[in-house]
């Protein structure tokens, strides 16, 4: 399987993501880790490796130069080859366990097979060690920033209307606009509604989804869930009254969401694919290649 995108620029999808790595300042600074400590008697040569601190934004890090260099060049004989820098794609999904794939001996060992994300793992390379919050918001927010939750200050997924934390923090798609990358953001976002914590305040150039968790706009208007507030007009009329986006919505850098349509548990049924046809439109939208 191989995917192909237009040029120079980046399509990222927070339907989905990778962890952020920032690029070493030219001048690391010497963490506060102590120098030339033994150690305990452990085959774990990192743990008397000093740590380093090589951006504002980031927690000190041990770092590899070999591994640094051989992506280099890698990235570098890549924009050689095909005249452009890569396209980046990152799938996110919520609730999936390390073993629901196939190539991590789930898939059709579960009863769920996996056969296009194991092509694509087949096809690249598998990371083995990870580290994840146990709810999306956190995750999302490590993810974008870099950074654990206790840093960014998303210790939980916001709730109707609840503001986030992203803003003012480094994140990974202001660095590739920095770097010439047109962004975008697709599907769930949750990670706060206010203004300053939005996709399109926060890096991304186009962002087409909603503020929230699909809960939030089905799950009242149920009346097979929540009969008690569906079926009661003054309950129902409370809920729609709270200052909270409802909507499936479209923005761009720096500009107001603009709403496409109300979130009904109707609307909820395709959603998915509304958002993917966006997607794939959008590197080629207006005849420019992104």
């Amino acid at each position: 399987m191989e995917f192909s995108f237009s040029p120079k620029r980046l399509v990222v999808a927070v339907a989905a993501a990778l962890p952020l790595m920032a690029s070493a300042a030219d001048t690391p600074s010497t963490a506060t880790a102590r120098k030339g400590f033994a150690g305990y008697d452990h085959p774990n040569q990192y743990l008397v490796k000093p740590a380093t601190t090589i951006a504002d934004n980031m927690m000190p890090v041990m770092q590899h130069p070999a591994q640094d260099k051989e992506t280099q060049q890698k990235l570098a004989e890549l924009e050689k080859k095909t005249g452009k820098k890569p396209n980046v794609v990152v799938f996110l999904l919520d609730d999936v366990g390390w073993m629901d794939v196939g190539f991590n001996g789930g898939g059709v060992a579960v009863g769920n097979p996996t056969p296009d994300i194991d092509a694509v793992a087949s096809q690249g390379l598998i990371l083995t060690s990870a580290y994840s919050q146990p709810s999306s918001s956190p995750t999302r927010a490590t993810i974008l920033t870099g950074q654990y939750s206790i840093h960014h200050g998303i210790l939980m997924p916001p709730m109707y209307g609840q503001p986030g934390g992203l803003q003012g923090l480094t994140t990974l798609p202001q660095l590739l606009h920095d770097q010439g990358y047109v962004t975008q953001a697709i599907g769930k976002w949750h990670m706060g509604e206010n203004k300053e914590s939005q996709p399109q305040n926060v890096g991304f150039d186009d962002f087409r989804g909603f503020n929230s968790v699909s809960d939030m706009y089905t799950e009242w208007r149920d009346v097979h869930v929540n009969p008690e507030v569906a079926l009661s007009p003054d309950r129902s009329e409370y809920i729609k009254q709270l200052p909270f986006s409802k909507d499936d919505v479209h923005a761009v850098r720096g500009g107001e969401q603009q709403a496409i349509a109300d979130i009904t548990p109707k609307y909820m049924e395709d959603l998915d694919q509304r958002w993917m046809d966006y997607g794939v439109k959008f590197p080629r939208q207006d005849g420019e290649e992104r």
